[in-house]
């Protein structure tokens, strides 16, 4: 989908449904693209303009994906939820794009991203030369920090779900600050097939203290452990921390709830608080 290009499936009463290069997960019968690259500039919309909920955005590959546009699946003006949007990549998958899923009057919607192993960054992949002959530098998914930002603080959720092929494992490593703004409550949730790592130094917070401007955080280990590195901060202003890890968790920074509720549970492992660790 080329710089300029505008899919509408938007609707009066409720957004319709998108599908570029294969349905949600890959899954179904519909025919699924080996790579698809959506540009920057573009628009793929499925909001409700009035009432209703937002429609369905599914952005897939069977190898590649790059997703640098923008997509609406918003809530009605009037009443309504949010929609879904998924943009996947089975193999490997960057972007710095802007999502939008939010309901002014319902319940916000939610970005689901779902490659192999992923990294939080400063930056993503690019697009060789513009063309649709996409080679990629990297050998994972790579999503910029800013645009899970941006999503976040616009009312919408964020789910980041890692697979295993090949010789990855399936970790999500965070390696750039996260700092949701606006006046709201969102959730950011990391499923890891393998490993969940917030390198050292590394924040994750609200930017602001106001009183509903809440991030909730929901960390999933399913096969490693969780490891939050010396000198990272997370800080959820009164949002809830659900942290569960097959191997152990080992927290080496702070992790702050404020008045909201920390759990952490492990299968196999060890849950420890390094020596200059705290959650409270």
């Amino acid at each position: 989908i080329f710089d300029g290009a505008v899919i509408d499936a938007s609707g009066r009463f409720g957004g319709g449904e998108i599908y570029v290069g294969g349905n949600y997960l890959g899954s179904g019968n519909r025919p699924a693209a080996i790579r698809t690259i959506v540009q920057n500039n573009t628009l793929l919309t499925a909001s409700a303009v009035e009432v209703g909920n937002g429609g369905n955005v599914i952005v897939w590959a069977d190898e590649y994906t790059d997703f640098y546009g923008t997509i609406f699946a918003r809530g009605g003006a009037l009443g309504g939820n949010g929609g879904f949007v998924e943009t996947s990549g089975k193999n490997i998958l960057s972007g710095d794009g802007y999502v939008d899923a939010s309901a002014p009057l319902g319940t916000n919607g939610t970005w689901l991203l779902d490659p192999t192993d992923i990294t939080i960054g400063a930056t993503g992949a690019t697009v060789t030369n513009g063309s649709p002959n996409f080679t990629s530098s990297i050998g994972n998914g790579t999503v910029t920090a800013s645009s899970i930002t941006s999503v976040l603080g616009n009312n919408t959720s964020v789910i980041i779900a890692t697979g295993a092929a090949g010789a990855q494992a399936g970790n999500i490593t965070v390696a750039s600050n996260i700092s949701k703004g606006s006046n709201n409550a969102a959730t950011l949730t990391l499923n890891a097939h393998n490993n969940i790592i917030v390198n050292d130094g590394v924040s994750i917070k609200t930017s602001n203290s106001g009183i509903n401007n809440r991030l909730s955080l929901a960390f999933n280990a399913a096969g490693g452990s969780i490891t939050i590195g010396a000198g990272a901060v997370l800080d959820t202003n009164g949002g809830n921390a659900t942290f569960a890890a097959a191997t152990g968790i080992t927290i080496n920074g702070s992790v702050s709830v404020d008045q909201g509720t920390f759990v952490g549970s492990t299968t196999l492992g060890n849950f420890t608080i390094g020596s200059a660790g705290s959650v409270v």
